[in-house]
């Protein structure tokens, strides 16, 4: 795991997982510091990540040290800094002596005896600089708060506090540490019970509110931090707990052949959810899949007993396929709108962006031959198309696998991901009009972490 904190300062690196060696064209200094944590003003200081770093138009590095992490950056305009952030394996053989393992360790040893140590639920708190953990034995059920630069250690909250809070709500106690989930460095979220909880320790005590009671069928579940709204999905229609009021349910029709909520486009194109909230909450868009004159696909499960079958609805190559639409719930007004994006109903709707002042929202466009792309601008109010902002063709195929990225709150620039050129590589849009190519090279973009708007720089993996 590793990852730079919402605020860009710090980087968080719990493994290194790539092996690389490069070569770039000019010379470039190096600082070579040991660490987990990395401060990105660059001073040298206690448990730095190792790395290189530079700031030159354009670099040049046979690295020597290749089982090391690497970090490099080039500035390309006044405006813009680019910052190419590689991570390396930090690999080694070990020769162990011969020994002969108990029959508990062979079959249970790697999830016991030889677990690998780390660090449970390690994670930025938020917008803050610190960092969580959770410790979850026998002895301690505990979460610790850290300051990345001091490295000081503070008890957040433990498991009989947060057992207390959810007594006094009625809430059926917790047995071990939940996953949390952190807004703030004292604001943080969990769910037991089937009950979404909400704990805030800003003045010094734990604090501890009952957001939202949901079904047992409830699946998936997408949360708001604005509000601290819930959509979710259960018996096949779509629901909102909209700024902690009753559920309203949002659809009717959902069944076997509508779908919301599950698999579209079989997660194809970067596809890894079905419902997606505005920037401040005030809207929901989500998918309509319509499969109802796609045909059964026969599923045989072998491991019952006579065996069993179910059907699932699968497009075959050349034969019918569903049809996808989006819609848009005002939470304010309570209505429901779909987008104009015409025809034909065999296509593929992707990459949905909402822009950051939640007036349009962005789709790619894919036909079924998956050879020719339209990003589209859609009213956000009315669902009418405003504008195609480019196309992208291929004779062999085009494959959009992430939503667009604001780095800051401007509507207007935004950097989009393709492989136009042959390799996965970021484009800066600005005023609807492809500003420049950000990376290139006979090599891919891997991750986008993050931008730091003091120093203007995007963190990318590769």
């Amino acid at each position: 795991m590793n990852y730079y904190n919402p605020n860009m300062k710090h980087f968080l690196n719990n493994s290194c997982n790539m092996n690389h060696k490069l070569s770039f064209n000019t010379d470039v200094s190096t600082t070579m510091n040991k660490a987990c944590v990395r401060d990105s003003s660059g001073k040298p200081g206690a448990r730095h990540e190792r790395g290189l770093a530079a700031n030159s138009p354009a670099l040049k590095l046979k690295n020597k040290a290749k089982h090391e992490p690497l970090f490099f950056a080039f500035r390309d305009t006044p405006k813009l800094i680019i910052t190419l952030f590689f991570v390396c394996t930090f690999s080694f053989f070990a020769h162990a002596q011969k020994k002969n393992f108990t029959m508990a360790e062979a079959v249970n040893g790697m999830s016991s005896k030889f677990a690998i140590l780390n660090l449970k639920q390690l994670q930025w708190m938020g917008n803050s600089d610190a960092y969580s953990y959770v410790v979850n034995n026998d002895s301690e059920k505990l979460v610790y708060s850290i300051d990345p630069v001091s490295f000081e250690k503070k008890i957040l909250t433990t498991l009989d506090k947060l057992n207390e809070g959810l007594d006094k709500k009625g809430i059926k106690k917790l047995s071990a540490m939940p996953v949390l989930s952190f807004k703030t460095q004292t604001d943080f979220y969990f769910t037991q019970d089937n009950k979404l909880v909400e704990c805030n320790m800003t003045s010094g005590t734990l604090n501890t509110e009952l957001v939202a009671t949901l079904p047992d069928d409830a699946d998936p579940v997408n949360i708001d931090t604005n509000k601290m709204s819930v959509a979710f999905i259960s018996h096949d229609n779509l629901f909102v707990n909209y700024n902690g009021g009753k559920p309203m349910q949002l659809t009717k029709d959902g069944s076997y052949s509508i779908v919301y909520g599950d698999s579209i486009h079989r997660n194809e194109f970067g596809i890894d959810k079905c419902m997606f909230w505005s920037p401040r909450g005030n809207f929901l868009a989500f998918y309509r899949m319509d499969q109802s004159m796609v045909e059964d696909y026969p599923i045989v499960n072998w491991n019952e007993v006579p065996a069993t079958v179910k059907n699932i609805k699968y497009p075959f190559a050349g034969r019918t396929s569903h049809q996808t639409t989006i819609g848009v719930f005002d939470c304010k007004t309570g209505k429901i709108i779909y987008l104009n994006t015409g025809e034909p109903k065999e296509q593929y709707l992707t990459t949905v962006t909402w822009s950051p002042d939640e007036k349009f929202i962005y789709v790619s466009l894919l036909n079924r031959d998956q050879n020719h792309l339209k990003l589209n601008r859609y009213d956000a109010m009315t669902g009418q198309l405003v504008k195609t902002l480019f196309e992208e063709k291929n004779e062999k195929y085009v494959e959009p696998q992430h939503p667009l990225y604001f780095p800051t709150d401007n509507p207007n620039q935004f950097i989009w991901w393709s492989q136009r050129d042959g390799y996965m590589h970021l484009y800066l849009y600005a005023n609807d009009v492809e500003e420049k190519q950000l990376t290139s090279g006979n090599w891919v973009v891997n991750e986008l972490l993050g931008y730091d708007k003091k120093s203007q720089e995007i963190i990318f993996t590769s």
